[in-house]
């Protein structure tokens, strides 16, 4: 969600960049780009990390607002983001002709065969 926060949609932190100190309050932080993404809230959003080694029930979240990622109990209500690995845009391929055609010939044949293999039964 870093990612997506700072360099795809080039929004600026409150804070200074890997330090989670030093509020700096810059013209324009915050969730000010969403680009072409809708109902995108300036809350945090659940990043699915859990702390192995906390004794707690602490999962880690990211903050839209702030531009940071901290810990927060997992019975607490944030958001969810849908995430699509690879291509989104990716259109199925349509069939060919020749592939339809290719699949006549065989549900032909098939009955064909079942037509030859009743009349020799009988």
């Amino acid at each position: 969600m870093a990612h997506l926060f700072f360099v795809t949609l080039d929004n600026n932190a409150a804070f200074k960049p890997g330090t989670g100190t030093g509020y700096v309050g810059l013209a324009g932080w915050g969730l000010s780009n969403t680009a072409n993404f809708k109902n995108m809230r300036s809350y945090g959003y659940w990043t699915g990390t859990s702390y192995a080694d906390s004794s707690s029930l602490d999962a880690s979240y990211f903050q839209m607002a702030m531009g940071l990622q901290e810990p927060a109990l997992k019975i607490d209500l944030f958001f969810a983001m849908a995430v699509h690995d690879g291509d989104v845009g990716h259109v199925m391929a349509v069939p060919e002709p020749q592939t339809y055609a290719l699949l006549l010939l065989g549900l032909l044949a098939l009955r064909l065969r079942l037509l030859r293999s009743v009349k020799s039964a009988a």
